[in-house]
C-alpha cells in the first residue's frame, strides 16, 4: 500500500491529498536520467543499476 501511494504522489506532482510531499526540485531530481549514454556490455548488462 505503502508504494501504491509513493507512485500516486510522484504522479500527482509530488503532491497526496492536496499536502506536498516532495520538492518540485526534488521530484526533477528523481525522474532524471542520471546514467545518460553510459555503455552496457553483454558481460554484464546491469552494470550501474544493482543488478552486476
Amino acid at each position: 500500500m505503502d508504494y501504491l501511494k509513493f507512485n500516486q504522489m510522484m504522479l500527482n506532482g509530488a503532491e497526496l491529498n492536496g499536502v506536498r510531499i516532495l520538492s518540485p526540485k526534488t521530484v526533477e531530481s528523481m525522474t532524471l536520467d542520471h546514467l545518460g549514454a553510459m555503455p552496457m556490455c553483454a558481460d554484464n548488462p546491469g552494470i550501474g543499476i544493482g543488478f552486476g
